[in-house]
């Protein structure tokens, strides 16, 4: 007659789960070695400036996503720890030391960003109260562009503390600040 033992394990303590393995007994014994895998949230938190940066969106694609709360915080879904996780963090007008950060859940490990916010350098170029186009804006480090029909000029996604001059070119004039 064949005897079948069900053993029922209950990981106690940081681990949530019940674990149920059956199996056939063939002898007198049966012997069940088990390895036991933690359960683990994949959290971190974000800061710009030293300060927390809130409502920063965190993608982990399969492992959920979040948005960070008042002290930057944020927690995603518990799972095995050794799991595999990608994470893309993303806010409007910030730049982040990596958008994306890639590895393993492991207990007590949290990841942290740093944030630089990016700006809109804009101005109005006119010629005797008249909006100028067609000026050559030469920024240094954030590029060149030219002004619209509007007279406008703009360098987006300038991160602080990026340091830039403004020359204007166009044939036939010379400009200064306003």
């Amino acid at each position: 007659m064949e005897n079948t033992a069900e053993i029922e394990l209950d990981l106690i303590g940081d681990i949530a789960q019940t674990d149920s393995h059956t199996a056939v007994a063939s002898s007198d014994s049966c012997e069940f070695n088990l390895i036991a895998r933690k359960l683990v949230a994949l959290t971190g938190s974000i800061f710009h400036k030293g300060q927390p940066l809130e409502g920063v969106i965190v993608d982990a694609g399969e492992l959920g996503s979040a948005i960070t709360d008042a002290s930057g915080s944020f927690q995603l879904k518990t799972v095995v720890e050794g799991t595999a996780f990608e994470v893309e963090i993303s806010k409007e007008s910030f730049l982040f030391d990596g958008d994306t950060f890639a590895g393993t859940v492991e207990d007590g490990e949290e990841i942290l960003f740093h944030a630089t916010e990016l700006f809109t350098i804009s101005g109005t170029i006119v010629h005797k109260g008249e909006s100028l186009a067609g000026v050559e804006v030469d920024g240094g480090a954030l590029g060149t562009t030219t002004t619209y029909g509007d007279g406008r000029y703009e360098f987006t996604d300038v991160a602080e503390g990026t340091e830039f001059s403004i020359t204007a070119i166009k044939d036939g004039y010379v400009f200064e600040i306003a």
